[in-house]
């Protein structure tokens, strides 16, 4: 099994929250001469977000990890709506940090800072999952992984957001009035 020293060495350390100063394509550019062919293109489908967990079995591990999150997610939006989170996506073993880590993360003051929460969580599960081997394959895919969470964040404008918010409540307000019985118009008999 190789080790990816150099190429990982040669990436400014990611930090979530902070925008990352390399881009996906950077890191490409960088592991396409590092890696053997068929690694790289994992990576590559990692950073389009194409990957699967049966392309490798850290991605497997990773997805159970996923699953846990977003479940966690799923009762705590549940718990605010006074509302049930549905059926639970299966996973194979439960890691009680996650549970955890989403309850602290919903404690957040705003959307943004939750999800900021919830990409430092994820980080720290990536770095949980690469004891073994920190430089091996899986430290390369953790890497791409962390960098297209990073990037996300990075990429999330709140004034954007205020303003999709505003669209969304004002097209729900107007669905609201169409559905009743405006008193400007004359109503029928029929």
């Amino acid at each position: 099994m190789a080790d990816y020293y150099y190429l990982l060495a040669s990436m400014p350390l990611l930090t979530p929250g902070k925008t990352p100063a390399v881009t996906s394509g950077g890191f490409l550019a960088a592991a396409v001469t590092a890696l053997p062919q068929r690694l790289y293109e994992v990576v590559e489908r990692v950073m389009r977000e194409e990957e699967s967990a049966g392309d490798h079995p850290f991605l497997a591990a990773v997805a159970d990890i996923e699953v846990q999150i977003r479940n966690a997610e799923a009762e705590r939006r549940a718990e605010k709506r006074s509302t049930e989170p549905g059926a639970h996506l299966p996973f194979a073993h439960v890691d009680l940090s996650v549970a955890h880590g989403v309850e602290q993360a919903f404690q957040a003051d705003s959307p943004l800072h939750r999800q900021r929460e919830l990409v430092a969580l994820r980080f720290g599960a990536l770095d949980d999952v690469l004891v073994v081997r920190p430089y091996g394959e899986e430290a390369v895919l953790a890497y791409a992984l962390k960098l297209r969470l990073a990037l996300r964040l990075a990429n999330i404008d709140p004034e954007e957001g205020r303003e999709t918010f505003r669209d969304l409540a004002d097209r729900a307000v107007r669905a609201t009035m169409d559905g009743r019985p405006n008193d400007d118009q004359p109503r029928s008999d029929a």
